[in-house]
């Protein structure tokens, strides 16, 4: 999806802009053979079957035992529980939504890029085996686009597991239940009767639905614009099918989907700086459509993975796992989880204005407001050289086009957040100086290479410290990073350096997920590139080094309002989500007294995850009250 046109890439909207979309969605449709096993059920008799399964029925006699009601009285709640979440299909609603965001990517949209060279494989799986869709969640966008590819590409479309908030959207929530979706809560907390309803659900629907499950691994859309730490729940339902021996395997497709330009951006920044989330409604939805329409989008990118075998995956651990072992059994789909996350994040196209955001936040932190527009374009082309080492690509908007004339392209589809002078040789960042909501925007965009990047960005800011202690100075100047640049060649990679690197990957796991034990490997492999690549210095370092600040920032005023916290406090005891607030609120008073104003570190997201890591290396405890 780089400067190239590949023979696998089609956009979706390209036929959509030649022909007619009403004649394209009332088409002929029937999607290709699906697995089931026995024979296919719809919605409302997996409803029934769900209640007449032997683990409900117990489930409803405890419950009714447990709080002195008529077992008839908890049945029925049990039927408006599932009457309340189930899915359905109408083609109707299949059809109109097809036409409606046919007209909606053209508006919004110059293209969607789709990877095409594993749909064939799909096919064929979607014939054999129970099929998850894991997407990445990034946007709304994302369940709605997973379903419009499976209808322009006749395949079987998925039944969808979406948020309660959802169903409470007036017209939106039932086409969006006729076109597969299905409700769940985001907690339940103890109640033994809904869960044992939601897993019954899934599994019933997972072996004989004859549709595949679409779900969001992360659980929620990512605000900031990184890779989640993955949530399980759902996972281990359907995982338990396999066993427990009810069907000989699942197969997961993770699929990565990445923005030019996030329809959400300014939403996040002003929930990751603490505003809190606006309830969805149908009126909310119409007023914002009719704002986006007048915006520009630019693409969307979307790679599909490898499929996994969860069966593969289970016989592949060094303990045996059974349902018996409930802790052993849990670690697994966790590692399977993960292991989605990861594939997720290393097919992701990443977008051109996160690589120019990078750029842009190191200008800021130096003061300046203003980049050559070929400055920018040779930074750029560095970096793509990082990521191609990492065997990832930009997406490019314009197929066939140079990458100065991409990033021309994505200048103009960000003008809220730069511009070109009037000689077009001078980018201007619209940023003032405490403005925290653009700072967050650029830096929800900026997080999108961060995992590509990351390694370099620690080991160089490794390197630019031991020179810098070994020169005995103040702080690191240009003539340092001159050494450092002049000095990658010869470089020896102490204990004391891997022991750091090793250190800094742990204390990050939460905002930057890896497989652990892989640390090592990783360092001499940066270290290997950083050689073989003779990179520039300067500029490039302290782009590179400057990717890290914000979280090293984040992570030091957690712990300094920790300290704090057990100096002032005889209890030691904070709730967690005030601790998060009172660690933001330090930062802001100490930027306002002169600290850095790296203001990526007031992300509540970023905040909270210093206070995991902090909980997880057992610094800090975690208690119940």
């Amino acid at each position: 999806m780089g400067s190239n046109s590949e023979p696998s890439l089609l956009d979706l909207l390209a036929e959509r802009r030649l022909s007619h979309d009403f004649r394209w969605a009332s088409r002929t449709w029937t999607g290709p053979p699906y697995f089931v096993r026995g024979q296919m059920k719809k919605p409302k008799e997996i409803i029934l079957a769900v209640l007449e399964s032997k683990n409900v029925q117990k489930v409803i006699q405890e419950v009714a035992k447990d709080s002195q009601k008529d077992e008839e009285i908890v049945k029925k709640q049990a039927l408006d529980i599932l009457s309340e979440l189930a899915h359905d299909f109408h083609m109707y609603a299949i059809r109109w939504f097809g036409l409606v965001l046919s007209k909606l990517g053209k508006r919004l949209y110059n293209s969607i890029q789709v990877n095409t060279e594993k749909i064939e494989d799909v096919k064929k799986a979607y014939a054999s085996y129970p099929v998850l869709l894991l997407p990445t969640h990034r946007s709304y966008v994302d369940f709605l686009l997973v379903s419009y590819m499976s209808f322009a590409f006749e395949l079987t479309l998925p039944i969808i597991a979406a948020g309660m908030d959802f169903k409470g959207m007036v017209g939106v929530g039932e086409i969006l239940r006729k076109s597969g979706a299905f409700y769940i809560r985001r907690r339940f907390g103890g109640d033994a009767l809904y869960w044992a309803l939601i897993s019954e659900y899934v599994k019933k629907a997972v072996m004989e639905g004859g549709h595949p499950l679409e779900m969001f691994v992360e659980g929620t859309r990512s605000r900031s614009g990184k890779s989640l730490k993955p949530k399980v729940g759902l996972l281990s339902i359907v995982s338990e099918l396999v066993t427990s021996g009810q069907i000989p395997d699942v197969l997961i497709l993770p699929i990565s989907m990445s923005y030019d330009r996030t329809l959400e951006e300014r939403l996040y920044a002003h929930e990751l700086l603490g505003k809190p989330k606006p309830k969805e409604s149908t009126n909310g939805l119409m007023k914002a459509l009719k704002w986006l329409g007048d915006q520009s989008y630019g693409s969307v990118f979307v790679n599909f993975g490898d499929l996994i075998s969860i069966r593969q995956m289970i016989e592949m651990s060094s303990n045996p796992i059974t349902l018996e072992r409930p802790k052993v059994f849990l670690k697994s789909i966790e590692e399977i989880a993960l292991k989605v996350v990861l594939d997720q994040q290393a097919n992701l196209v990443v977008p051109l204005f996160a690589g120019i955001s990078l750029i842009i936040l190191s200008k800021i932190s130096t003061r300046r407001i203003r980049i050559p527009l070929q400055e920018l374009i040779e930074s750029m082309e560095y970096l793509q050289r990082i990521i191609t080492s990492r065997n990832s690509t930009f997406g490019f908007s314009l197929l066939g086009e140079s990458l100065g004339a991409n990033i021309r392209y994505i200048l103009s589809v960000h003008s809220s957040l730069v511009s070109l002078s009037e000689n077009d040789d001078l980018v201007l960042i619209n940023f003032e100086t405490g403005d925290t909501v653009q700072y967050m925007v650029f830096q929800h965009y900026a997080n999108q290479i961060l995992h590509h990047i990351l390694p370099f960005s620690i080991i160089l800011s490794l390197f630019t410290t031991h020179l810098h202690e070994s020169e005995d100075l103040d702080e690191p100047s240009c003539p340092l990073l001159d050494k450092l640049e002049n000095s990658l060649e010869e470089i020896v990679i102490s204990p004391q350096i891997e022991e750091d690197y090793v250190f800094l990957k742990e204390i990050f796991q939460e905002d930057f997920l890896y497989n652990v034990g892989t640390e090592l490997q990783e360092l001499h492999w940066v270290v290997n590139t950083l050689k073989s690549m003779k990179l520039p210095g300067e500029e490039l370092f302290l782009i590179l080094r400057q990717a890290l600040k914000p979280y090293l920032i984040a992570y030091w005023g957690v712990t300094r309002k920790l300290l704090e916290i057990s100096r002032e406090n005889c209890k030691n005891l904070v709730e967690l989500k005030e601790l998060g607030k009172q660690c933001q609120a330090y930062l802001q008073r100490q930027m306002k007294c002169g600290l850095v104003g790296e203001f990526g570190a007031l992300s509540l997201e970023t905040i909270a995850n210093g206070i995991s890591s902090l909980i997880k290396s057992q610094a800090v405890e975690r208690t119940k009250t």
